[in-house]
């Protein structure tokens, strides 16, 4: 598994840097990318493809002419010719996180706010609400997100998208282990959190638990300093 993290000190866009993006962005995304209104929507999205671009050429040896993107019929993107190597992208508030690995993976970051917590009785499965229900007062935001940035992992994962109803799995830490209650048609999924990004609830969820203890991270402008190296060759 090939994974990173690039936090956004300053949402400011460098017109040069913007352009040299442009140019190196998958032809869909940079559609997608001229269609949105604000710097940081645009900065996220092009820095979720570019990570993933990076796996490819460091872990896979794989140059940017044969790196193309589909979709299944969920929605999930996915790699042109390329079945047997997933990945996935998730960014929230100043977080770009993404993966690429040679077994299914999700994953979900999410930017922990202030949120009416009744909204976990319309989408949580009754042992979620359950296990919320169970914390202090000042852990159940906290746990909220846990749960949801899990349950997200594994729609993601799976690749079915909303044809999955929220409520219909459950996903509860249980001392060291992530419980999973699905109808997962005998497939094996694990799971790991993380709780060491301030603010923030991480969550991965692989079909192997071969998932790294830590998430490498890169200020943006080391990553960018990254993304000038291997393309200034």
């Amino acid at each position: 598994m090939k994974i990173a993290a690039v936090y956004i000190e300053e949402f400011k866009i460098n017109n040069d840097w913007f352009r040299r993006m442009m140019e190196l962005i998958s032809e869909g995304r940079a559609q997608k990318v001229n269609k949105l209104h604000f710097a940081e929507d645009k900065i996220r999205s092009i820095l979720g493809e570019m990570l993933i671009r990076i796996h490819l050429r460091e872990a896979w040896g794989m140059e940017d002419k044969h790196i193309q993107f589909e979709y299944n019929e969920f929605g999930k993107p996915r790699l042109q010719n390329h079945p047997q190597l997933y990945f996935n992208i998730s960014h929230s508030g100043q977080w770009v996180i993404a993966a690429v690995d040679e077994c299914p993976i999700g994953l979900d970051v999410e930017q922990i706010k202030p949120i009416d917590l009744d909204i976990a009785e319309r989408f949580f499965a009754p042992a979620e609400i359950q296990y919320i229900s169970d914390q202090s007062l000042e852990r159940r935001l906290t746990s909220f997100y846990r749960i949801w940035t899990l349950k997200e992992s594994y729609i993601k994962a799976v690749g079915k998208g909303l044809s999955i109803p929220l409520d219909s799995f459950s996903l509860v830490p249980t001392g060291d282990r992530i419980i999973l209650n699905a109808p997962t048609d005998g497939e094996d999924w694990f799971f790991r959190v993380y709780e060491d990004l301030s603010g923030y609830a991480l969550a991965i969820c692989s079909a192997h638990n071969n998932i790294p203890d830590q998430v490498p991270r890169f200020s943006l402008a080391e990553f960018q300093n990254k993304l000038f190296q291997f393309y200034d060759e």
